[in-house]
């Protein structure tokens, strides 16, 4: 059984399965005779740009003995306990994301867009069978459909599930990524439109390449001393950088001699990557057949703090999320129907109907008030928690007394124990498709948690000003698909900055914090049920 230990030993085995995915267009001679841009043979053995993959005898047995493997390996992690939903989870993103790139990158522009594709239409129909079949009756809307689709892809900081695969591998992506990058910063210009039609277009066939790929890098180095040419003063230093990659000579992609350096770049890999998740972000948001409210839970769903609880999956307790908590988690990320909800007479208590997507019941049917303060409990002892964790000196929850003259009472109270800057903290959920929030965060990211912050923060201005003045007042504003406030999101960044491994504990601590918020909504839907029973006796 696939467990914790065996994920950081995955990524050859992976590598290599999917190199043999198409054994018989990619095979041990072609890697041998250095058909391959990338790929450099020595005496020691076969390395892809600068990364060892083993003798030759090895690369051989491995490529004979891995054949046909990847789809193995899939089956392999389908067929595992249903209680192990989170490890098949993060085993199929292991399936499609960066760790396999070493492979891919000294592939062929179409054999790796072939390739890919091939990986993404298999992620998508393990995904059908894990999360109980995104293609419902209820969700039959094309359209729809095809923005779960479209989330799916996108990664996890931007609302999506993480299987980006095509976005994130170079050079299979590079070519279009590249383009559509310099489009977006500097316009359509007819020689860029014309480059990215030549890419879509190419043959296939990995063997009638080498011309078409030659011709292609010479084309990208003459378009880009063009958009140089042409950049506004304005531009951003990071698109300036990709102007200038083409004119290096290890940026073509048609050039594989081994003595000239790879052009795999981390930061460049790192800017491709976010221009093109961002546009992507940006075309699903701006879809004018989407609705408001499945607009805005995808704003909700990226951004600053969200997302993480499903990047950093755990596969162990006491951290873990139960299959059934993060079967409800995905379904309500993608805005599909919850197993188990079902559509009710107007509820006595909201005035509306209650769907099989949960809205209602999650986000404003006075019904789920006991499962949210729940929640919104569960929130409270995990800042306290990580605070105590990071030597916070006299933590303390829903202090008595701290205001002496105002009926007020912040939800933690704790001195930093560098500066001795003593903090009241309050936690808020808000959803963003409350009828007050609905308009404006269809078109704005993280508008309730702003307004949230500021409806805090003048709640509490005039008794700190009077009872509390050397205290400061920090407002924790979630949203209930996971985007953390801006204030919330500094003050953390400012409470670990005494730390030795302080971005590891940032990262965990926004885990966390988001896997109680989920946990929550999870607890509401699967309490949904009870509250409809009791509402109708």
């Amino acid at each position: 059984m696939w467990g914790r230990d065996m994920l950081p030993s995955l990524g050859a085995r992976l590598q290599l399965g999917k190199c043999t995915l198409y054994g018989q267009s990619l095979n041990t001679a072609r890697v041998i005779n250095r058909e391959i841009p990338g790929v450099t043979v020595t005496r020691d053995g076969v390395t892809i740009h600068s990364i060892p993959l083993g003798n030759r005898q090895y690369i051989e047995q491995e490529c004979r003995a891995l054949q046909n493997k990847h789809e193995a390996l899939f089956r392999e992690i389908a067929h595992l306990p249903q209680e192990e939903l989170g490890t098949q989870l993060a085993l199929f993103r292991y399936c499609a994301e960066t760790r396999l790139d070493y492979i891919l990158r000294c592939l062929a522009y179409q054999f790796g867009r072939t390739l890919a594709r091939e990986a993404d239409e298999r992620t998508k129909y393990h995904l059908e069978v894990l999360f109980g079949g995104l293609s419902t009756p209820a969700t039959e809307d094309d359209e729809f459909l095809r923005t779960v689709y479209e989330q799916i892809a996108l990664p996890c900081r931007w609302g999506g599930l993480g299987f980006a695969t095509r976005t994130r591998i170079q050079p299979i992506a590079f070519f279009s990524a590249w383009t559509q990058t310099l489009q977006s910063n500097s316009g359509e210009w007819p020689f860029l439109t014309e480059l990215q039609r030549q890419v879509d277009t190419a043959p296939l066939d990995p063997g009638a390449t080498q011309s078409s790929t030659e011709h292609l890098a010479n084309q990208i180095c003459a378009s880009a001393r063009a958009v140089q040419r042409r950049l506004r003063p304005e531009t951003h230093p990071r698109i300036r950088r990709l102007v200038a990659l083409p004119d290096s000579r290890e940026a073509c992609p048609g050039d594989s001699s081994d003595a000239r350096p790879a052009w795999n770049n981390g930061s460049i890999q790192q800017t491709l990557s976010r221009e093109v998740h961002h546009c992507a972000f940006q075309s699903l948001v701006s879809n004018p057949r989407i609705s408001k409210e499945n607009r805005a839970r995808i704003r909700s769903a990226a951004g600053s703090g969200s997302g993480v609880w499903l990047r950093e999956i755990p596969v162990w307790q006491p951290k873990k999320l139960s299959s059934t908590e993060l079967q409800v988690n995905i379904r309500q990320l993608l805005g599909l129907p919850i197993p188990g909800l079902r559509t009710t007479e107007k509820c006595t208590s909201c005035r509306s109907t209650h769907g099989t997507n949960g809205v209602q019941r999650f986000h404003h049917c006075p019904t789920s008030t006991g499962l949210w303060q729940r929640r919104h409990d569960e929130i409270c002892t995990e800042v306290a928690r990580w605070l105590n964790r990071w030597n916070f000196i006299d933590v303390q929850q829903e202090p008595q007394g701290y205001f002496e003259n105002y009926g007020l009472r912040p939800d933690i109270v704790a001195t930093h124990p560098r500066t001795f800057q003593r903090y009241a903290l309050d936690v808020t959920v808000v959803s963003p498709l409350q009828a007050k929030y609905l308009n404006r965060s269809e078109s704005e990211s993280g508008y309730a948690a702003r307004v949230a912050e500021n409806w805090k923060i003048g709640h509490y201005r005039e008794a700190m000003a009077v009872d509390r003045p050397e205290d400061k007042f920090v407002p924790i504003a979630i949203e209930t698909f996971g985007r953390t406030g801006k204030l919330a999101q500094d003050f953390l960044k400012d409470s670990c900055k005494h730390l030795l491994h302080r971005s590891e504990e940032l990262s965990d601590v926004r885990s966390q914090i988001n896997r109680r918020l989920w946990q929550g909504g999870a607890g509401v839907a699967l309490g949904a049920p009870r509250v409809d029973q009791l509402d109708t006796t």
